[in-house]
């Protein structure tokens, strides 16, 4: 990794950056043979000149499997995760898995989009080594390597304090298991027939203002998608949408996924979005705002990506 100093980038070692950061560990050993696993691999697969290229991430071929729906959109349209402070990101290993990724940085965050760039490289890569077509591994305890792995770049690549939500999960078409990490992701919603369940998150989100023992990386959630059932999982955006003093929330999302049919996954993605925009457009008590020239405008939209995942029966 680098850091600025006047001119001149100077080379640094990502040990230098947080010394200390290994005590909070039990097993300090294993947590160094790990930073330095991780390390070794990103830099052996990244030279200097790609890694300062790491500035926005790429985008997501969604993968195809069988008896399962899987889609995306944001406000922008599907390439929206490249370009705000939103990323899905899904790897398909074999025909019957794949992993997935869904990442919101603060708007407070320094340069987000080289962090959520960094996140996903080092998840393509790891989802290769922890993944491999030609083994069987158990999605637990490779999930929890892959949380760990996420957090380490994210702390050694941002150069301030940042804070994330993430979901990270891994589902099995051939046992209709989804495993999953939830770090301070709100909600997930499990829509099956007219019936919509809540998940809340129990994880604490990303940032180096919290201590890793505190983020909760290992707790892997395991649910089983049953036919015609849906899981639906949003960022913070879709919920904080506003209109004037109200905020789109938890309810409103609640009510638009069980009145939509989940025909296809795109159907219900393209629902939540549209029902958030148009919340947000809701003209106030004297009308639409008014944009005049020279005045300060509204804060820049939130940005929205809903992912939709539909066990076809």
């Amino acid at each position: 990794m680098t850091a600025t100093h006047g001119d001149k980038r100077v080379a640094t070692e990502c040990f230098a950056v947080r010394p200390l950061l290994v005590y909070t560990f039990p097993d300090w050993a294993t947590v160094y043979k790990q930073r330095h696993s991780i390390m070794t691999s990103y830099r052996s697969t990244h030279s200097p000149s790609e890694q300062r290229r790491l500035e926005r991430p790429l985008p997501c071929i969604l993968p195809v499997l069988k008896n399962t729906d899987l889609d995306m959109q944001c406000r922008g349209g599907i390439a929206c995760a490249s370009t705000g402070n939103d990323l899905f990101d899904a790897v398909q290993t074999t025909p019957e898995r794949m992993l997935l990724l869904l990442m919101t940085m603060a708007p407070h965050s320094k340069n987000p989009l080289h962090l959520l760039a960094v996140a996903q490289s080092v998840f393509r890569s790891r989802t290769r080594e922890l993944f491999p077509s030609n083994a069987i591994p158990d999605p637990t305890e490779a999930l929890k390597q892959m949380a760990a792995s996420l957090s380490l770049a994210l702390d050694t690549a941002s150069a301030s304090d940042y804070y994330a939500t993430a979901i990270l999960g891994s589902y099995d078409t051939a046992t209709a298991q989804l495993h999953y990490i939830s770090a301070g992701a709100p909600h997930i919603l499990i829509k099956r027939g007219l019936a919509v369940d809540e998940i809340h998150s129990d994880g604490t989100p990303l940032g180096k203002s919290t201590s890793p023992s505190e983020r909760n990386l290992d707790q892997v959630h395991l649910r089983t998608i049953d036919p015609g059932t849906a899981f639906v999982f949003v960022t913070p955006g879709v919920l904080e949408a506003r209109s004037h003093h109200a905020e789109f929330g938890i309810k409103k999302l609640s009510t638009v996924v069980a009145e939509h049919a989940a025909d296809t996954a795109h159907d219900v993605c393209h629902a939540v979005i549209s029902a958030a925009i148009q919340f947000e457009q809701q003209p106030g008590r004297y009308g639409p705002p008014l944009t005049i020239p020279g005045f300060r405008q509204e804060a820049k939209p939130h940005d929205m990506t809903a992912v939709a995942l539909l066990r076809l029966g």
